[in-house]
C-alpha cells in the first residue's frame, strides 16, 4: 500500500517532528521534495517516504566553508560546490549559498 504525499505533507512532516525539524531549512525541504518527486517520476518503482532515512542520508550546509569544516581536507578536495557534485548528489538552494548533499 503506497500513500502519495504532497509537498505540504513532506514539509509538514519534518517541521512538526521533534527529532528532525532542524535538519533542513524550509527552502531545503522544498528542494528535497522536488528532487524526490523527479526521482519518483523517472523510476518505475515508487519511492517510499522515510523521514529518518532522508535525515540520515542528506545534510544541508549554510555554505561551502561549513561543508569543508565537516570533511577532512575538504578545502583541498572540494574547492567549490560544483566539485562536490563529482562524488555526491548536490542540491543547490536558489538565491542562497546553502546546499544539500547526499552524505558520503
Amino acid at each position: 500500500m503506497i500513500r502519495e504525499i504532497t509537498q505540504w505533507d513532506f514539509v509538514n512532516a519534518f517541521s512538526s517532528s521533534d527529532n528532525y525539524k532542524d535538519s533542513f531549512s524550509y527552502e531545503g525541504l522544498i528542494e528535497l521534495f522536488e528532487f524526490f518527486e523527479q526521482l519518483d517520476n523517472d523510476s518505475e518503482t515508487p519511492i517510499n517516504f522515510d523521514m529518518v532515512e532522508i535525515a540520515c542520508t542528506y545534510a544541508e550546509y549554510d555554505n561551502l566553508a561549513e561543508f569543508q569544516d565537516n570533511y577532512t581536507d575538504g578545502k583541498e578536495m572540494f574547492p567549490t560546490v560544483e566539485s562536490i557534485g563529482y562524488v555526491s548528489t548536490v542540491l543547490e538552494i536558489p538565491n542562497t549559498e546553502r546546499f544539500i548533499i547526499e552524505q558520503f
